[in-house]
């Protein structure tokens, strides 16, 4: 077990001595700073939430008289649709407004570039590798091929963890920026299987966007 330890902090090593990995690292961070900055840039603007939301309701209803739909995205219509008319009957806009947990929720769509980030790396540390020749000097360690391989997918798995605590973290400082620490308690409207509204917390929403999928 210490061989393969040793292993797993080797291809660590490799992984983190490459340029490539901090240039992935720094646009990673880079997108998630940016994207914070558009998405809040007018944030602090007055909405008057009670009128854009009925103009969405009823833009949602003519798509849905649009047959065109049929058979597509229907059922997504009809959830916002419930979703905005609660929202509207009970005055609960915290789907609509602005709050440091929704703008960190916001950022999930950046984890498509944590995915193809961890696979070049992924793909980076086999082909190395073999270009540079030190697959040998692996083959002829006192390990398993199984544990050899294994140790460089343990190493990609971290890596991929490292880079979405990155992501996190970063989105946290970038909208809080604008919106603070106080939004633990921002509420996050949802249907349940019934198409039921429930009203959960944005903290924990956001919480299993980015660790529970």
């Amino acid at each position: 077990m210490s061989n393969f330890f040793k292993l797993v902090a080797n291809e660590n090593m490799k992984i983190y001595r490459r340029p490539r990995t901090w240039c992935l690292i720094f646009i990673t961070i880079l997108i998630t700073i940016t994207y914070g900055i558009i998405i809040n840039y007018n944030s602090n603007k007055e909405m008057n939430w009670e009128v854009e939301i009925a103009q969405q309701i009823e833009i949602n209803k003519h798509y849905l008289e649009d047959d065109s739909w049929k058979g597509g995205l229907e059922k997504q219509f009809e959830r916002e649709i419930i979703l905005a008319q609660y929202a509207l009957d009970h005055q609960n806009y915290a789907n609509y407004e602005r709050s440091l947990w929704t703008g960190v929720k916001e950022s999930e769509w950046i984890l498509f570039f944590v995915i193809l980030f961890t696979i070049l790396i992924a793909a980076g540390i086999v082909a190395e590798e073999f270009t540079k020749g030190t697959i040998k000097l692996l083959l002829i360690r006192p390990v398993s091929r199984f544990k050899i391989l294994l140790s460089k997918y343990v190493s990609t798995f971290l890596f991929a963890g490292i880079l979405l605590i990155a992501v996190f973290l970063v989105a946290v400082l970038t909208n809080s920026f604008y919106h603070g620490f106080g939004d633990f308690g921002h509420q996050y409207l949802y249907l349940d299987h019934q198409m039921n509204v429930v009203e959960g917390s944005m903290f924990l929403k956001t919480i299993e966007v980015f660790y529970g999928t």
